[in-house]
């Protein structure tokens, strides 16, 4: 996880969305996924995580689909899915945004340029499906005739 002041973290998402959207693959979904029904934190944290994630997108111009209630208990995330050479689904990596529920219970704070604390905001990318997987799923799609195949993590 990344620990980061909020002014800070913005350009960091973009980022990551930008590098995913790069890897090669053609296809591919891309998911905000918002508040779950069992979740933490107010709504006022949620609805300002969800809109930056979105801001994300839109800054990386990024097609997205709304995938209600699927976020993380703490935080809304992006889901990236994306469809190999036999049109399989494969959800390669996900980005979760935590404003503010994980770093309160934690306590976590930063100080400021002005020597006031402030609450850190957490993201969390998962890629190591995207290490795994996306690894020898970007190789069958390159040879689209000889498919690659996986099991746990192996090529064979």
């Amino acid at each position: 996880s990344i620990c980061c002041a909020i002014p800070g973290n913005e350009a960091e998402r973009a980022a990551r969305v930008v590098l995913l959207k790069h890897f090669g693959f053609a296809d591919r979904k891309v998911f905000l996924s918002t508040r779950p029904e069992k979740s933490i934190g107010t709504d006022e944290m949620w609805e300002r995580a969800e809109g930056a994630l979105a801001e994300a997108l839109r800054g990386a111009s990024m097609d997205y689909q709304i995938n209600p209630g699927d976020g993380a208990f703490y935080g809304p995330k992006i889901d990236f899915v994306f469809l190999d050479a036999l049109r399989r689904e494969w959800q390669l990596a996900t980005i979760q945004l935590d404003f503010g529920a994980l770093p309160e219970r934690f306590d976590l704070t930063y100080v400021r340029p002005d020597g006031t604390e402030g609450r850190p905001v957490m993201i969390h990318p998962a890629i190591l499906g995207w290490r795994v997987r996306g690894r020898s799923e970007a190789r069958a799609t390159a040879r689209a005739g000889q498919p690659v195949v996986t099991t746990g993590g192996a090529v064979a």
